[in-house]
């Protein structure tokens, strides 16, 4: 599974040197009679409605993603009932899609490298239907438990191969923009669901339609993929020189031939790094792999240990406090369509500013506002435990379950309720809210814009299926010790946990990670390539004062800024617009 891509081992035909080296001659020509006439050359975002419509078409399995996640908290009361399900049986029905995606993403990026992005997401659109399809028809509580781990290996299939293929089809200007349509789909899924939840949640056996809709985009995502090219950067890897070209000049809308081949010259020097490395040699210091995927691994397990998978399960807790106490289905649900339009008007900011932010930028904002919302619905949590309030679980076998399935609430009505001080309940909703918000702003778009960026293009799809794999397993881990640690440390000091890991998220990220806006993908490896891991962190921790002047940060961080004196990179970057 892990051996090494044959084909990815030569990325230039007989003669690909010598052509590789006339284009750079050509860049710097080109440049020199920029800079001669009209000064320096500045390049302009595209606009280019095909590279958009592209994108738009692969995000539309994150709008699956968001939605067969999302779904799963309305379908599963009318699950139970009909199936009799217990609470082991229905915690089954929900983690084993986890189980399905964290299988998918260890066997998925060597598919991916192997077949390409583009018939990655063709393929994993005939999963999402096969596993709608036999979810919206199941007889029995063993075909459920099937289906759910068919749309969970599409669900985390479709995470790695749709940014990906948007990653390598987009420019360096508008790369930002467009991986992000991905999380505003998945935004959008989620709103659906919850939509779609309110519609059929009163209908005899409403879930299978709930299901089974899935199918429909997840038809005209394959219907729309089979028309598009394949990303340029696999047909050049493939020796598919001619559609590679073709692909270049349709989705960047260039007409001059040194335009193209300049662009395939970035394509080729990017494909030149991680060429003879297997998936073993992920974490070795080649090419920059290992601090490529330390950075990974810090920012999908800090989208996890910031408690993102547990805090919306305490959603209803807040919302009963301010009146939404869920004596129906319907009063239950319709608040977390609020929640669903936050995540969307979040993740549509962050999709306008990431580009003029910068991916540092952004994480970083939303993270703070992240912590600052935890330490308040810490207080809340606090509050209401010393004021007696009632908690339970949300499932036994003797009563019907909430739309919440592995959470703890108070009990809507309880004495507790009429105890706190409003002004403290409201503070608390807007703590939610806030955090939705700056998930959804920062952590939820830019880890996957991140992971598109920093691995080379011949070992991208392992390398994030890899990082994909880490994020999953978090997630399960997260999600199924949620009580037990609320027994152990109390609801608010859950919350404070979260903050603090939070706070630390934040020190890695000013740290570790680095900042990709405006940069093609060839510059991003070359500068991990160039830089050690603890030379970054050096360079970043200078821009303390305290530390402005220590010769050692100097000294480690010393050849931070190679690559951005290097004029031939620089000169290939500007020669591209």
């Amino acid at each position: 599974m892990c051996d090494n891509e044959e084909d990815a081992t030569v990325l230039l035909t007989a003669g690909g040197q010598e052509s590789l080296n006339d284009d750079l001659q050509i860049a710097n020509n080109n440049q020199q009679q920029r800079l001669s006439n009209n000064g320096p050359a500045m390049s302009k975002p595209n606009s280019n409605v095909f590279l958009f419509c592209s994108a738009s078409m692969a995000a539309l399995g994150g709008l699956l993603f968001g939605y067969d996640i999302g779904i799963i908290s309305t379908a599963l009361p009318q699950i139970k009932a009909e199936f009799s399900l217990t609470c082991f049986q229905q915690e089954m029905v929900v983690s084993l899609m986890l189980v399905g995606a964290l299988f998918a993403s260890l066997v998925g990026g060597v598919c991916i490298d192997k077949i390409g992005s583009r018939m990655a997401i063709i393929v994993n659109a005939l999963v999402f239907i096969a596993g709608a399809l036999l979810l919206a028809f199941s007889n029995s509580y063993s075909w459920l438990l099937v289906g759910r781990f068919i749309v969970g290996f599409a669900v985390a299939l479709s995470a790695v191969s749709e940014c990906i293929y948007i990653s390598e089809i987009s420019t360096p200007h508008n790369r930002g923009m467009l991986v992000s349509l991905n999380e505003v789909a998945i935004t959008v899924g989620f709103l659906l669901a919850y939509v779609v939840g309110l519609i059929f949640i009163d209908r005899s056996e409403g879930w299978r339609y709930m299901f089974g809709l899935s199918a429909v985009p997840a038809a005209g995502q394959l219907l729309g993929m089979i028309k598009l090219p394949n990303s340029p950067h696999f047909l050049v890897l493939k020796h598919r020189d001619k559609e590679a070209e073709t692909a270049v000049r349709n989705l960047r809308q260039l007409k001059s031939t040194d335009q193209v081949r300049q662009e395939l010259t970035h394509i080729r020097l990017s494909l030149e790094a991680g060429r003879s490395q297997s998936c073993w040699s992920l974490c070795s210091s080649a090419d920059g792999l290992r601090a490529a995927m330390l950075i990974a691994f810090g920012l999908v397990m800090g989208q996890q240990l910031t408690g993102q998978p547990n805090v919306l399960n305490y959603a209803s807790t807040i919302f009963e406090q301010v009146g939404f106490c869920g004596r129906d289905p319907v009063s239950a649900t319709f608040p977390t369509v609020g929640l669903g339009v936050v995540k969307l008007a979040a993740t549509l900011v962050s999709l306008l500013l990431v580009d003029r932010m910068g991916r540092r930028k952004t994480l970083l904002l939303g993270a703070l506002i992240m912590a600052v919302s935890l330490i308040c619905l810490g207080v809340f949590a606090l509050v209401q435990q010393r004021g007696g309030g009632d908690i339970r679980p949300t499932c036994t076998d003797s009563q019907p379950s909430n739309h919440s399935t592995n959470a703890t609430l108070f009990v809507c009505g309880s004495s507790s309720s009429s105890d706190v001080n409003p002004g403290l309940r409201y503070m608390a909703l807007a703590a939610l809210m806030a955090y939705v918000a700056a998930y959804s702003f920062s952590f939820g778009p830019v880890t996957w814009l991140l992971l598109s960026e920093i691995f080379p293009a011949a070992i991208k799809g392992r390398a994030m299926a890899v990082s994909t794999s880490v994020n999953w397993a978090t997630n399960l881990v997260i999600s199924a010790t949620f009580l037990r640690t609320v027994q152990l440390f109390s609801l608010s000091g859950v919350f404070f946990g979260y903050a603090i890991l939070t706070f630390l998220s934040i020190v890695f990220i000013f740290l570790a990670v680095p900042e990709t806006r405006n940069k093609t993908l060839h510059r991003i490896t070359k500068e991990l390539q160039t830089t050690t891991f603890a030379g970054r962190m050096a360079q970043h921790a200078r821009q303390f004062p305290c530390f402005a002047g220590s010769s050692w940060l100097l000294k480690l961080g010393g050849n931070y800024s190679q690559l951005a004196n290097n004029s031939r990179d620089v000169v290939m970057e500007m020669a591209v617009s």
